[in-house]
């Protein structure tokens, strides 16, 4: 059974790995374009992404506690806009699932816990 919660300092060394295989795919398709293996961010960067509530990333969890996939969210509020309405969103900026734990409804637990997690915090503001 996958377990889904708010990535902590401690995930990301498993963050950083699933972020090459992010790149990998990018790099495989668009070798001329993305460089391979890098991530997108550095341990550093992590860091401040996760102590950031505008900015929440959750972990998926695997029955033996390997991280087994990720996803990145970001706060979006538009006010005052000319053409949009005003609208608080929460975007999926990355998921990722590792390649060896695909097929275990990891993707579907990240995506359905980012969803009630965007629902509650609309009812709370």
């Amino acid at each position: 059974m996958n377990h889904v919660r708010r990535a902590e300092s401690k995930d990301i060394p498993r963050i950083m790995d699933l972020l090459v295989q992010v790149d990998m795919v990018h790099h495989n398709g668009r070798p001329d374009l993305f460089k391979g293996p890098v991530t997108k961010y550095n341990a550093e960067e992590l860091q401040e992404i996760l102590a950031d509530d505008t900015k929440p990333v959750f972990v998926c969890e695997n029955d033996d506690g390997l991280v087994i996939g990720h996803a990145f969210c970001i706060h979006k509020q538009v006010i005052g806009d000319s053409v949009l309405t005003d609208v608080r969103t929460l975007y999926i900026d990355d998921i990722c699932v590792d390649e060896a734990a695909r097929g275990t409804g990891a993707g579907r637990a990240l995506y359905d816990h980012v969803i009630s997690y965007a629902r509650e915090q609309a009812s709370i503001t």
